[in-house]
């Protein structure tokens, strides 16, 4: 059993325009550490992201790029962090990683196009059980049956079926703990299978839901995610 930073059958996505509120957020921690964490446009100074990515930031010298599915292009806008806003209950002072959702707001407000959109929000409390999501994000992928050493330079993406509250739960009371309990908040998603749809936990990605017409809310973040 194994903690990973994988999306496993991710294609590359070739143009932002597909995924207009993905962006990646260059981050140096107080300690001089340096993470590379996916974030999603909710307004034109705003982004959502994971607690675990924003705690401990050095704000001076961490960064969110936009408008680009390749790291190596210069093709991109890069805006300044203000400020950085994490849930009031510490994700990290518990075993399930609930609330692990912050937001940062950028110094300089960016103006919507085709390459950068805002996500649509949810707008109620209720879970989705059903149907299957779309999982977007720059980190490591399998090469053949081996997993790459750095992430992908190029935005990919994945389907993800969305499976069932209590099936999830007796799943991980098998892997980790009999006394175990997913929160309600928490939503599980993923395969059985290398080369499908599984994910594992990964800092990079954001999971979407599609609406009819053409229309995507942020359904979760991904936060922890186990593979044997």
């Amino acid at each position: 059993m194994w903690w990973k930073n994988e999306i496993f059958g991710g294609k590359n996505v070739t143009k932002i325009e597909n995924w207009p509120w993905q962006t990646l957020l260059l981050i140096q921690l107080n300690s001089g550490r340096v993470i590379v964490c996916g974030g999603t446009i909710i307004s034109p100074r705003h982004i959502l992201t994971a607690a675990h990515c924003a705690e401990n930031i050095d704000i001076a010298n961490s960064f969110v790029i936009l408008g680009t599915v390749d790291l190596d292009s210069d093709d991109y806008v890069i805006r300044t962090i203000k400020s950085v806003k994490v849930h009031p209950e510490d994700p990290s002072e518990n075993s399930l990683v609930t609330n692990d959702i912050a937001v940062i707001e950028m110094l300089k407000k960016i103006s919507f196009n085709d390459k950068m959109q805002p996500i649509c929000l949810p707008l109620s409390d209720s879970m989705l059980i059903k149907g299957e999501g779309t999982v977007l994000g720059w980190g490591n992928y399998n090469e053949g049956k081996n997993l790459s050493e750095s992430i992908s330079t190029v935005l990919k993406e994945t389907s993800v079926p969305f499976i069932d509250h209590k099936l999830c739960n007796n799943a991980w009371k098998n892997l980790i703990d009999p006394d175990f309990e997913l929160a309600d908040s928490q939503i599980c998603a993923g395969g059985n299978a290398r080369g499908t749809a599984r994910v594992i936990h990964s800092n990079f990605a954001h999971s979407t839901l599609e609406l009819r017409p053409k229309k995507y809310i942020i359904q979760q973040i991904l936060t922890g995610f186990i593979g044997r």
